[in-house]
């Protein structure tokens, strides 16, 4: 929203990402404008589109919108004396430019520097925002069908009560009356440190998380041609015979993962001279993923190799009789994977992020 109304206010002035103001030769000046631009955009703005949220109540929640006249609202964003000194007869020329030529006359300059906007323009800056949001919320509820029956509204957007209103009249439609309890907490704006700050103190204190994506390694496993692609097929020099490239899944997307949970896998080395063993640990948007690469080498689309880890495994003697255990644990933020030879005793560890997708 306050990225909206910046937008707005340089097309007003006619100066893209107020350019002209903050490309002085002083480094001092230009560090002062853009504390000018930012204390506008960031303070005299937030206190008005706080305000914005409180009055959408008292307006369309606890009266009759047709009884309202949408000019009986209007904030006040102060500008700073050095911004509107250096804009004044541009701020002069972008309001007159409205009115005469979009006919427009919601935005207008007052006395004390103040840029006044009435309500209807100002729930502009919100439309595209809260759009935005809405049509990822309906994307997210749409994927977990029946599984969410509670949202919360965190952080500092996630307080103002038009937000949470919009939320309300979308999903009625769509879902019904009764199906999702939408809930602000008592300090939206602090709720997710606190969540992390209450974590340090008492892990236990989440008890399951759901996976965003789908986590496992790459694999072979001996060759079958009634299930394999014969693309995939590969010769050792042992003379066994290979399906290659195979995704060998620990968390598929969706799954809810346990406080302390831990996942784990068990691999052997394909040839019994190898000394080591090589993981590539993987996501995926596919839950379904069979091959992760194409038939010449290439990763599919949608896959990508967060961390590698090769474990030394350096008892030949015993050929490919050797366990080397992948496990994923859960006991954290991040999926801390540990890969441990048997034979040798030796581990080696990664740490991956289990809680969003990596781009």
């Amino acid at each position: 929203v306050n990225q909206e109304f910046e937008y707005f206010l340089t097309q007003l002035v006619k100066d893209p990402g107020f350019s002209t103001y903050l490309s002085t030769n002083d480094k001092k000046v230009n560090a002062e404008n853009k504390v000018d631009v930012r204390s506008i955009v960031y303070d005299e703005f937030e206190d008005e589109k706080k305000e914005f949220g409180q009055v959408y109540i008292s307006r369309y929640v606890d009266r009759n919108p047709e009884e309202l006249d949408d000019s009986e609202t209007i904030y006040n964003v102060k500008l700073s004396e050095n911004f509107y000194e250096f804009y004044k007869q541009r701020l002069k020329d972008g309001v007159s430019r409205l009115n005469l030529q979009k006919n427009d006359t919601r935005v207008t300059l007052g006395r004390g520097r103040m840029l006044c906007i009435h309500y209807s323009k100002m729930e502009e800056f919100f439309d595209r925002p809260v759009s935005k949001i809405l049509q990822i919320l309906k994307n997210i509820l749409d994927e977990l069908n029946n599984d969410v029956r509670t949202i919360f509204l965190v952080g500092g957007f996630g307080g103002c009560q038009y937000m949470y209103y919009r939320i309300q009249e979308a999903l009625k439609p769509l879902y019904g009356e009764n199906r999702f309890t939408v809930i602000i907490p008592k300090s939206p704006h602090l709720a997710v440190v606190q969540g992390a700050f209450q974590y340090r103190k008492n892990p236990e204190i989440i008890r399951s998380r759901v996976a965003e994506a789908t986590y496992g390694t790459e694999t072979m496993t001996q060759f079958n041609q009634k299930i394999h692609d014969d693309r995939y097929y590969h010769r050792m020099k042992s003379g066994e015979q290979f399906c290659i490239h195979l995704f060998s899944p620990l968390v598929i997307e969706g799954e809810r993962v346990g406080y302390n949970q831990v996942k784990r896998n068990v691999y052997q080395p394909a040839d019994p001279s190898q000394t080591s063993i090589k993981f590539n640990l993987l996501t995926s948007d596919d839950k379904n993923l069979f091959y992760t690469r194409s038939p010449n080498g290439v990763l599919k689309e949608g896959v990508k190799i967060l961390a590698t880890i090769t474990v030394p495994s350096p008892n030949t003697e015993q050929g490919t009789d050797r366990d080397v255990y992948l496990t994923f644990d859960f006991s954290n933020t991040e999926i801390q994977v540990h890969a441990y030879d048997v034979t040798s005793n030796t581990e080696r560890r990664a740490v991956i992020d289990c809680l969003s997708k990596r781009d």
